[in-house]
């Protein structure tokens, strides 16, 4: 499963709704109007993270690639913070999206906030707090 189409764009949807979190995926025309994907949203099967409107210190920076692709396109990464895992997709032509064996993941540790890739190596960054205890 791989990816050789291009202008599709992935957003996650940090809901923080029990399993609510999800991947939304939109193909571009080129000319900058999105159409969602069949199968869009595709489910992480986790929580994400809590926004705004449960947390109100929520901040602009609590969040930093909290979304990855692979280098070679066939891997989509994404946090669950509510969870305190990473969810793996597998990516197929069309762009729709499939979690890979296994998936999701422990991020490690406590509220997973953002990943990075080098090489072969997923490094998750977490916070390691709950976000919705005050």
């Amino acid at each position: 499963m791989h990816s050789t189409r291009r202008g599709v764009v992935c957003v996650v949807t940090n809901n923080p709704v029990p399993n609510g979190n999800a991947v939304l995926t939109y193909l571009n025309d080129g000319a900058g109007n999105l159409s969602r994907l069949p199968g869009s949203p595709f489910k992480t099967n986790c929580t994400g993270y809590t926004t705004k409107h449960i947390l109100p210190q929520f901040g602009p920076f609590d969040l930093d690639q909290n979304l990855m692709l692979s280098a070679d396109t066939h891997r989509l990464f994404v946090t669950n913070g509510g969870s305190d895992s990473i969810a793996i997709f597998g990516i197929f032509d069309d762009g729709s999206l499939q979690p890979v064996p296994g998936s999701p993941f422990s991020s490690g540790g406590k509220n997973p906030v953002s990943i990075s890739l080098a090489g072969d190596k997923l490094y998750v960054a977490n916070k390691n707090d709950d976000p919705a205890v005050t």
